[in-house]
């Protein structure tokens, strides 16, 4: 069985290291990655039967360093540009325990994370 990748600490507030002592997957700079927010059984309601699970994720983040042990994985906004084909990355903010606009979605040490 394949370890899960999870957050190991928060670095700053644009950045985080992930853990991937446990993990056999390939991770590589540039893989993107998800939070894992919460999973929710979504359910018929006819008959109660479970018809999928819907994960909801807390931020999205780019690998940008690879480290025997862990990754590093920032936060980045793409800025639209005057010219349509043309964008720019910049760091974004995380939603991490000291962001005071989201208390339940905060990301935390030990979250689930899944390369997309």
């Amino acid at each position: 069985m394949e370890g899960k990748l999870k957050v190991a600490s928060i670095l700053d507030t644009h950045s985080i290291a992930i853990s991937t002592k446990n993990y056999n997957g390939k991770l590589s700079e540039g893989n993107v990655v998800k939070i894992v927010g919460k999973r929710v059984k979504i359910k018929n309601p006819d008959d109660g039967e479970i018809i999928g699970i819907h994960t909801l994720y807390k931020d999205t983040l780019e690998i940008t360093e690879i480290h025997p042990n862990y990754v590093v994985a920032k936060k980045y906004e793409k800025e639209q540009l005057a010219f349509p084909i043309m964008s720019k990355k910049t760091l974004g903010e995380l939603n991490t325990s000291t962001s005071p606009d989201l208390p339940n979605f905060n990301i935390n040490v030990g979250d689930e994370v899944e390369l997309v």
